[in-house]
């Protein structure tokens, strides 16, 4: 590689990044941001990732969501000693509008 394109790319590497973070960054409203309306939109968008990625390639169902509901409440009380079973009777009446919930309404 000759000597002016060592200098070349590295310079025009970080220039590109400068554009991009002043495009991404430098525009912004001066508004506050709605937290949970930036949380619906991640969720629905993480959704719609889950249903084309090489794990499903199906949409997110009641029983998926079931599924992910049990494992994320295995994941924070494995041992079953935190959840009372009134507090899982109280998740269990969400779990038939889970799926549409998450999908549709990022909730």
């Amino acid at each position: 590689m000759k000597p002016k394109f060592k200098i070349i790319i590295p310079a025009v590497s970080t220039s590109l990044a400068l554009v991009g973070y002043v495009a991404a960054f430098g525009f912004r409203n001066e508004e506050t941001l709605d937290a949970k309306g930036t949380d619906a939109a991640i969720t629905a968008l993480t959704s719609k990732l889950l249903e084309s990625s090489q794990f499903a390639h199906q949409q997110l169902n009641d029983e998926m969501a079931g599924k992910f509901l049990d494992r994320y409440l295995d994941a924070l009380d494995g041992a079953h000693l935190i959840f009372l079973k009134s507090d899982l009777e109280e998740f269990a009446k969400a779990r038939p509008n889970l799926a549409k919930a998450t999908r549709e309404d990022g909730d």
